[in-house]
């Protein structure tokens, strides 16, 4: 089976088999404890359940970062829309960026 290196914040290299999941590199990390919402691979965020699928660099994103709070309102607006998609299947929701930082 094929490996990869992964590279940790702390400069640290770790070899994993081909597709491992972000949330299993993260969890030998020990990351789970903190208020994780995705990561960066490479500088590009990932889903916790991506496979990773060559050598890379993996940070965690927390919910309490700027990249970690818009990761967190995409996910609620889709879910919000999935409800009312369910709820109201004859209406449209339609989400919109509010003046500022917020929705």
């Amino acid at each position: 089976m094929t490996q990869i290196s992964v590279t940790y914040e702390s400069g640290e290299k770790v070899s994993y088999p081909y597709g491992v999941r972000v949330l299993d590199v993260l969890a030998k990390m020990g990351s789970l404890e903190r208020p994780l919402v995705a990561a960066l691979v490479d500088n590009e965020i990932k889903g916790l359940d991506a496979q990773l699928l060559s050598d890379c660099r993996v940070l965690p994103v927390l919910s309490n970062s700027a990249q970690g709070a818009l990761v967190y309102r995409r996910s609620l607006c889709f879910l919000l829309a999935i409800a009312s998609r369910q709820l109201f299947p004859q209406r449209r929701l339609i989400a919109g960026m509010a003046i500022g930082a917020g929705f």
